[in-house]
């Protein structure tokens, strides 16, 4: 396997503190099920997805020198088996991805964890165990992991079911939430400046974001170019390192324009004028490529050329479907449920 070390946006690059909260371990995950679908294969099921990482504790009968492969998973085969499908996505990436651990053969036993990665899973398969041994659902603990950012609010309400799925919406957040805000936990692990800024209004409602959103300003601002045509564009994921800093990915304005867009919610929702007042060069810098490298002419003068721009919609207004709803009535009251299903679309 090759290797290299990627090079830093730009020369000017300095190594600055964080401002953004670290990464911890938030919860301990014990599986809800063990299986054997094949001969020497072991299947921990943690009953719930996460982001984090697979903690293998091994009593003193595992012997020197056993190599234990873990293989987490977010869905199964028919057969019991992991699938690692989701990591390639629409693309080439590669599966297998595992973390395996070499015992020393204590008396006491032994625990470790990875600790440069993390990964998004349900499921963990293990391998390489001793012929005979038995696992329990002690051998594997799952360790979630995110950003140990602050709590803003919380809902509860008298509906069990509303709890749950409240509940179930905060597990896509904090799997993203890490030293930066990634798409996912799985595939790319990308920091994509719509995929938080776009909902944002939603999100600073439960968690805190203020040092949060500072630490990813100076991300979109090391990553936004200083020479060259494109100079003020910023990349369509900060940090970036790769593609996104070429070719039409590199002008992923609706991405982009969290350079703007950050500095902005940090003043409307905190009170914030530091960042803006420090950075606001930077944003002047995007604006202007936008203006003159993006913008269109003439009929085209509220066209962008510019790709890709077709992931959120942030549209105002109601969104209607084809549906067998009565005529319009009295707007709801707040809180009340609707019990009413739409026909789906084709």
């Amino acid at each position: 396997m090759a290797a290299g070390i990627a090079p830093p946006p730009n020369l000017t690059t300095e190594p600055v503190w964080r401002a953004a909260e670290p990464v911890k371990i938030a919860d301990r995950f014990r599986p809800v099920s063990v299986t054997q679908p094949r001969p020497g294969v072991r299947v921990f099921d943690f009953g719930q997805n996460f982001a984090g990482r697979p903690q293998p504790t091994l009593d003193g009968k595992v012997p020197a020198g056993t190599t234990v492969k873990l293989l987490p998973a977010e869905s199964l085969n028919a057969d019991g088996t992991v699938n690692q499908a989701f990591i390639m996505g629409g693309g080439s990436r590669g599966t297998d991805i595992f973390a395996s651990y070499t015992t020393h053969g204590s008396a006491e036993g032994e625990t470790w964890h990875p600790e440069l990665n993390y990964f998004g899973m349900q499921w963990v398969k293990v391998t390489g165990l001793p012929a005979g041994y038995q696992p329990t659902p002690k051998t594997v603990t799952g360790l979630q992991l995110h950003a140990d950012t602050p709590a803003a609010g919380r809902m509860k309400t008298s509906n069990d079911r509303i709890n749950r799925i409240h509940q179930m919406s905060r597990y896509p957040i904090v799997i993203t939430t890490m030293s930066a805000f990634t798409g996912c936990p799985g595939r790319e692990k990308l920091a994509y400046p719509a995929d938080y800024l776009q909902p944002f209004d939603s999100l600073h409602r439960h968690f805190g974001c203020a040092a949060y959103l500072r630490t990813i300003e100076r991300h979109l601002t090391e990553g936004q170019s200083e020479a060259g045509d494109d100079i003020g564009n910023v990349a369509l994921k900060a940090p970036v390192y790769d593609w996104g800093c070429t070719g039409r990915f590199r002008d992923g304005i609706n991405w982009g324009n969290g350079v703007i867009l950050t500095p902005w919610f940090l003043y409307k929702v905190y009170g914030d004028t530091h960042t803006m007042a420090h950075y606001y060069p930077r944003m002047q810098a995007f604006l202007n490529y936008i203006r003159t490298g993006k913008a269109g002419t003439g009929a085209d003068a509220h066209i962008m050329d510019a790709a890709p721009a077709d992931w959120i919609g942030a549209e105002l207004g109601r969104y209607t479907s084809r549906s067998t709803r009565s005529p319009p009535g009295p707007t709801p009251s707040p809180g009340a449920v609707c019990t009413q299903r739409d026909e789906a679309l084709p």
